[in-house]
């Protein structure tokens, strides 16, 4: 396995001689096991795997850090949140990680955050697109990475800002428009 992963197993271990029943003690639990959970347990990132290619994360990590106190409004907990959210609704409840997403925008906005908010809006497309239950669900999904994919490039995050585009084009092969979905991919190949 790969080293940052069984670094990450050390940092849990060493994480909870911390009481997570203290507010402080909880949210450093909960990114601790966010940062072991955001990993398939091949040591691969989830958010870049093929969904099935890879050993799933540990889901009861995932419930383990849903259920401690991570709010989202702290200056380094916001990030945390808002990718617990996201891998939460990936690998456990969906539409409980679009609920909490839909919170932790506003929250991503206020604090002004570019990167961010381009992450948050990124996560919450690829949630609507998971099982979509209704067409909306693809417009909205469009227009939340339209909106991640100008702010990445604003920043000039070539990696964030292709695979936007990768993820456009699963978006496009989901609503049937394959000769869009390539030319996304190819764009984000030449990114």
């Amino acid at each position: 396995r790969p080293l940052s992963f069984d670094l990450l197993q050390l940092v849990d271990a060493a994480g909870r001689s911390i009481p997570s029943t203290t507010p402080a003690g909880g949210s450093f639990l909960a990114i601790l096991l966010t940062a072991k959970a955001a990993f398939y347990r091949n040591g691969t990132p989830v958010r870049f795997a093929l969904a099935g290619s890879v050993a799933p994360a540990d889901h009861q990590t995932l419930v383990e850090a849903w259920s401690l106190p991570l709010s989202g409004s702290g200056e380094h907990t916001g990030f945390w949140a808002t990718l617990l959210a996201y891998l939460y609704g990936r690998l456990v409840d969906r539409r409980q990680g679009l609920e909490r997403m839909r919170e932790l925008l506003p929250l991503q906005v206020e604090r002004n955050k570019r990167w961010d908010i381009a992450f948050a809006l990124g996560g919450l497309a690829q949630l609507l697109m998971m099982h979509a239950e209704k067409e909306s669900d693809f417009k909205e999904a469009s227009e939340y990475l339209t909106e991640a994919l100008a702010i990445f490039e604003e920043l000039g995050d070539v990696r964030e800002s292709s695979y936007m585009l990768r993820t456009f084009g699963i978006l496009r092969r989901l609503e049937h428009n394959l000769s869009e979905a390539i030319r996304y991919w190819q764009d984000a190949q030449t990114n």
